[in-house]
């Protein structure tokens, strides 16, 4: 791809390959995006879309485990991850055995809250803390961080993160739009590349699949990507692109913030040869009658039944045969990775109407498996605990007009 040069020719040579780059790397964004657009016209893509996010089974019992914690009541949650895996796997060798676990309890009493949580190796402590909520106000404590309980009001949250340094200062208006100006160009161009994805899309009725040694009849969506697939979807963007004035100013910006700016360019002539340049790889990839390999490197199968997708599969075949597979049915849901023979998984298992779920990391290779960690979730819905009122208790409140408190508690989090 050919790029101006002038007086500052290694600038813009410099500026020319970052362009080169987030061209062909568009595809890469516009199909992530794809996964949260909904188009209006129903087609195969639609469908997919819809089957990949909205339609996931998983929803469902993830959504009991998490309504289950905002119910009254106390839910024990308990995570152990094995140390002698953990030894195993160390570089170093340590002697270090012990399981590692993570133990905490979540109650709930009408808008009360108290969260509790320690994380021990054998009988050394790592990490402790407790979070209390009363109505609309909240109080922390973290004894290896910081061993004041500090306070604050639920509306005064962001502002507390930004004194805290846990978030950055709030964007201002001119940045805002800016952004939601990206997300919508995002948006126009990801609908562009959905409307060469349902070219790859194949719908079979009735396929038949067997999970947990129980087989289902399910209707499969499979999305497979090639090379030659991926050349049309930039081939179709860029299309539209070297037309869009709107679209090549916004990318002149973000060049201009990424990159040193060639001083004796203005911005409109920025764009002018930004233009040109989209123009020439527009050209150049519509006239490339290079046969580009039509194996699939990505294969997305979704499996549905009953409307819901129970199964969903992620095949990649450019770095070797990699399968990611999430699979969702009765009560058991199973996120894995295979390669190479080695399948890692994560098996949740819900307990019906006991409430009461358990969730399971395992590896395994050569018909042997091995236990990476395992989480349960018990629930009562009666406790005999009660929560604390934060007005009864010694703390230091973060949101008050003088920081001093913030910034006590901000210099022990850096130090």
């Amino acid at each position: 791809m050919d790029f101006v040069t002038n007086e500052g020719g290694a600038m813009e040579e410099n500026r020319g390959n970052l362009l080169k780059k987030t061209i062909w790397l568009f595809w890469v964004a516009v199909i992530m995006v794809l996964i949260g657009v909904v188009v209006i016209t129903q087609t195969k893509s639609t469908r997919f879309v819809k089957a990949l996010t909205k339609k996931q089974y998983v929803y469902s019992h993830f959504g009991e485990a998490l309504n289950q914690m905002l119910q009254n009541g106390e839910n024990e949650i308990t995570l152990r991850v094995n140390g002698q895996f953990l030894q195993a796997m160390s570089a170093n060798q340590t002697d270090v055995s012990e399981d590692i676990i993570v133990s905490g309890t979540i109650l709930k009493q009408a808008k009360d809250l108290d969260v509790v949580f320690l994380a021990s190796l054998g009988e050394i402590i790592l990490q402790s803390g407790e979070i209390i909520k009363n109505k609309e106000t909240y109080a922390m404590t973290f004894p290896f961080l910081f061993r004041e309980w500090a306070a604050f009001h639920q509306e005064n949250s962001q502002m507390v993160a930004q004194r805290l340094g846990l978030i950055p200062e709030e964007a201002s208006k001119e940045e805002k739009a800016y952004i939601e100006k990206g997300g919508l160009l995002l948006k126009k161009y990801a609908k562009i590349a959905m409307g060469q994805v349902n070219h790859y899309i194949e719908v079979e009725n009735h396929q038949a699949i067997t999970i947990h040694q129980k087989e289902y009849q399910t209707k499969r969506y499979r999305l497979s990507l090639s090379h030659a697939h991926i050349k049309e979807m930039v081939e179709s963007v860029l299309k539209e692109l070297k037309e869009d004035e709107e679209a090549i100013s916004y990318l002149v910006d973000i060049l201009i913030k990424v990159s040193p700016k060639n001083e004796e360019l203005s911005k409109e002539q920025e764009i002018i040869q930004l233009q040109s340049n989209i123009q020439k790889a527009y050209e150049r990839l519509r006239d490339d009658m290079t046969n580009y390999d039509s194996k699939s490197i990505l294969t997305i199968d979704l499996y549905q039944k009953g409307g819901n997708t129970i199964r969903t599969d992620l095949i990649v075949d450019n770095q070797g045969h990699i399968v990611y597979s999430f699979t969702s049915v009765d009560n058991n849901i199973e996120l894995a990775i295979e390669a190479d023979g080695t399948k890692v998984s994560y098996l949740y298992t819900g307990k019906g109407s006991s409430q009461n779920f358990e969730g399971r990391f395992y590896i395994s290779t050569s018909g042997i498996t091995v236990d990476i960690a395992k989480l349960e979730i018990r629930y009562q819905p009666k406790s005999s605990k009660t929560i604390r009122k934060i007005s009864e208790m010694e703390v230091l409140w973060i949101d008050e007009e003088d920081e001093k408190n913030a910034k006590l508690i901000k210099s022990q989090l850096t130090k």
